[in-house]
């Protein structure tokens, strides 16, 4: 079990900074769909993998976001 959370770290470390990215882009301006969907299937991504292992809270925050993210790509918020 040791090794598949040393994955999952690894994996969700990966899927953060691609968020951080997208989210700082965001930040400055840049809004396109292709961004969004990218920041919602890292998201999407860290909550599988976290069902996966486990890790229900980190799977019930992702979750979260997602719908947040959900809700930016339909329009609900700005």
């Amino acid at each position: 079990m040791e090794e598949i959370l040393n994955v999952f770290g690894q994996e969700a470390r990966e899927q953060l900074t691609a968020m951080e990215d997208g989210l700082l882009r965001m930040e400055q301006g840049d809004s396109d769909a292709d961004l969004l969907n990218a920041i919602f299937r890292a998201a999407h991504t860290i909550k599988g993998a976290a069902g996966v292992v486990e890790l229900p809270h980190i799977e019930h925050f992702t979750h979260v976001l997602e719908n947040l993210l959900d809700r930016l790509r339909n329009d609900e918020i700005s």
